[in-house]
C-alpha cells in the first residue's frame, strides 16, 4: 500500500509543478502583450518617417535659399536703377537712400503698384524720379518721410534737415533749420525767405 501512496504523492507534486509552469507562461504572455500595446502607442521612428523629416528639412532649406536669392536679385535691381538714374532721382531719394526705412521700403515694394491719395496706381520705382506726372494729381513723388506718394507742389524734401516739408516751410541758412511761412520772416533770426525777398512780404 505504500507504493501507491508514494505514486500519488509524486503525481500530486508533478501536477503542482505543471500548474506553476503554466502560471509562469501566462504571466510572460501578459507581459509580452503589454509591451506590444505600448509599442503601438509610441510614435513610429521607422525609415519612412526619417525620410519624410529629411524631405521637409530639404524643402525648408530650398525655400529659404530661394527667398535669399530673390532678395539679392531685388537689391541688385535697386542698385542698378539708382546708378542709372542718378541725375533724375528726387531729393527725397537722395536724402533718404542711406536710411534703413528706404532700404526696407524699396526691397518690399519694388516692381509693385503703389496707390496715391486719389486712388491712382503707379509703379513704385517711377515715383523715385523727378517730374513723374499723374493724370489726376500732377507731379508726384514717393515720400519716405511720410510713407506715401505726395504732390510735388505741396511737399518738398529738405536735403539739410533730411525731412519732407510742407510747401509753406523754408530752410533758414542762418538758423540752419526749416521755419514755417514762406512769406514770413524766420521765427529764430528774422531772416527773409527767397519768396519774401522777391515779392516783398505777404501775397
Amino acid at each position: 500500500s505504500s507504493i501507491p501512496s508514494l505514486f500519488l504523492v509524486m503525481m500530486s507534486k508533478s501536477n503542482a509543478d505543471n500548474s506553476d509552469n503554466q502560471e509562469s507562461v501566462e504571466v510572460e504572455e501578459l507581459k509580452q502583450n503589454d509591451d506590444s500595446r505600448k509599442r503601438k502607442r509610441e510614435p513610429s521612428l521607422n525609415s519612412d518617417d526619417e525620410d519624410s523629416n529629411e524631405d521637409r528639412a530639404k524643402k525648408k532649406r530650398k525655400t529659404t535659399q530661394s527667398q535669399g536669392d530673390n532678395a539679392v536679385d531685388v537689391k541688385k535691381k535697386i542698385a542698378a536703377f539708382l546708378k542709372a538714374n542718378q541725375a533724375s532721382l528726387t531729393d527725397c531719394v537722395k536724402g533718404c537712400r542711406r536710411k534703413k526705412k528706404f532700404r526696407e521700403m524699396c526691397t518690399s515694394a519694388w516692381d509693385t503698384q503703389i496707390q496715391d491719395n486719389c486712388g491712382h496706381s503707379h509703379l513704385f520705382q517711377d515715383l523715385l524720379l523727378k517730374g513723374y506726372d499723374c493724370d489726376g494729381c500732377g507731379e508726384i513723388f514717393y515720400s519716405f518721410c511720410f510713407d506715401s506718394p505726395v504732390q510735388d507742389n505741396c511737399t518738398w524734401h529738405c536735403l539739410v534737415c533730411k525731412e519732407c516739408m510742407d510747401w509753406r516751410e523754408w530752410h533758414c541758412e542762418t538758423c540752419n533749420k526749416c521755419t514755417y511761412g514762406v512769406s514770413l520772416p524766420c521765427d529764430g533770426c528774422g531772416a527773409k525767405s527767397e519768396v519774401m525777398e522777391e515779392f516783398g512780404g505777404f501775397f
